[in-house]
Parts: structure tokens; sequence; C-alpha cells
């Protein structure tokens, strides 16, 4: 498995599937709010970069695989 530290420096797009209240808790700095349901539709606005996922368990960023 590949570690952040030793990963090629290219752009990343930081993600956070979660709702509003989970991201109003808290959430990464530079960080864009994408509802998991709403990811199909905001695929094409991403930039090119390396996408990260984040949310509060897991869950969300594990379903995200299959969009």
């Amino acid at each position: 498995m590949a570690t952040a530290s030793g990963r090629v420096r290219r752009p990343v797009e930081v993600l956070d599937f979660r709702g509003g209240g989970g991201w109003r808790s808290g959430h990464l700095p530079d960080t864009r709010r994408v509802p998991l349901p709403e990811l199909p539709a905001a695929l094409d606005a991403l930039p090119e970069a390396e996408v990260w996922v984040h949310c509060a368990s897991g869950f969300w960023a594990a379903g995200s695989s299959g969009a």
C-alpha cells in the first residue's frame, strides 16, 4: 500500500462526502464538500488532480469507489 509520504508530487483534490452536520462539526482545510449522492454530477467539475476522499468513518469514502 502506498503512503502519502511516498507518493509522487502532483495536485491533490480532497473530497469530503459527509452531510452538512458532519461538515459543520469540522473538516480538513482546503477540502471540497461533495455529498456522496451528488458525486456523479460533480465529477466533471473536479480539476485534473489525484483525488483523496475523506469522511468520518470510511463508510462514505468506500462507497465513492463506484462513482
